[in-house]
């Protein structure tokens, strides 16, 4: 949530100084945490059907053996 509210706060062109609440924020843009919430959840949807690092990152599905112990 926190990564949205600061993509928000860049569009609207609100400096992080102005000391504006997360509410506020989401007010003046015109959102609301259920609209957040469903951009999140889309993008995920989007990661899973995907085959690559984003995919593995969320997943945990590493195939293969871990290293040999580097004092051996």
């Amino acid at each position: 949530m926190a990564v949205e509210i600061w993509f928000l706060r860049k569009m609207l062109w609100i400096s992080w100084t102005e000391k504006k609440s997360s509410v506020e924020v989401m007010t003046a843009a015109g959102v609301c945490r259920c609209v957040i919430r469903q951009w999140q959840l889309n993008f995920l949807g989007h990661v899973m059907r995907q085959h690559g690092l984003e995919n593995l990152a969320v997943t945990v599905k590493v195939d293969g053996r871990r290293a040999r112990d580097a004092k051996e």
